[in-house]
């Protein structure tokens, strides 16, 4: 069964707070105003940059996110300090979708 995943309308553009390394399991942003207030959901960090990862954000303790690297096709990597975080969908999103729609059995 597909995993929910959730989304914001309000969600506020925010930067991290520290570098991360490759390898790093959580992040801490400035702020997460407007963030789902329930995971998982989606970040762009380093949005709109040849280094952009999407991340899913698992769990929330203020503004340090446990995260899942490299989510639908990107690479981890490392990102620096001020690094620009979105909350986004990606293409999985619309794929998920799209198969549920086209499926013939086992739908609602």
């Amino acid at each position: 069964m597909p995993v929910n995943r959730y989304y914001s309308s309000v969600a506020q553009p925010t930067t991290l707070s520290g570098s991360i390394s490759a390898g790093a399991t959580s992040i801490t942003v400035v702020a997460a105003t407007g963030f789902p207030s329930t995971t998982p959901y989606t970040l762009a960090v380093d949005f709109d940059t040849p280094t952009e990862e999407l991340v899913e954000v698992t769990a929330v303790a203020g503004t340090t996110l446990t995260v899942t690297r490299a989510i639908d096709g990107t690479s981890a990597q490392s990102h620096s300090l001020g690094a620009a975080v979105r909350h986004v969908v990606s293409a999985r999103d619309f794929a998920e979708f799209q198969t549920h729609q086209a499926a013939t059995s086992a739908t609602h």
